[in-house]
């Protein structure tokens, strides 16, 4: 699932209206739960990070294959992705509204 990426990241970057701020956040949102989330508690893992769009997407391609505590239900993982709608609709309406 990596196309849903950069889609995050075009809908981060019309929210915040500055590539520098966008680049960071979708970096860190994409980077950061993989670097330090062993790091955490197991319920953090389980409970947190696992609803990360980089989690949910791994969960709907191999979340068959064995079972993790970053692994969700593939139909769980649907509707996690389900917050990129939302995170599109939200540019489109600050779009429209501060672009008009």
């Amino acid at each position: 699932m990596v196309p849903l990426f950069p889609v995050i990241g075009i809908a981060v970057t019309v929210v915040l209206r500055s590539t520098a701020a966008s680049l960071s956040a979708v970096l860190a949102l994409i980077f950061v739960p993989s670097m330090f989330g062993s790091l955490l508690p197991s319920w953090w893992q389980r409970n947190v990070l696992s609803l990360l769009p980089g989690p949910a997407s791994d969960s709907i391609a191999i979340g068959h294959l064995n079972e993790s505590d970053m692994h969700l239900q593939p139909v769980v993982a649907v509707v996690v992705i389900a917050w990129l709608a939302a995170l599109l609709v939200l540019a489109r309406v600050l779009l429209y509204r501060r672009d008009a």
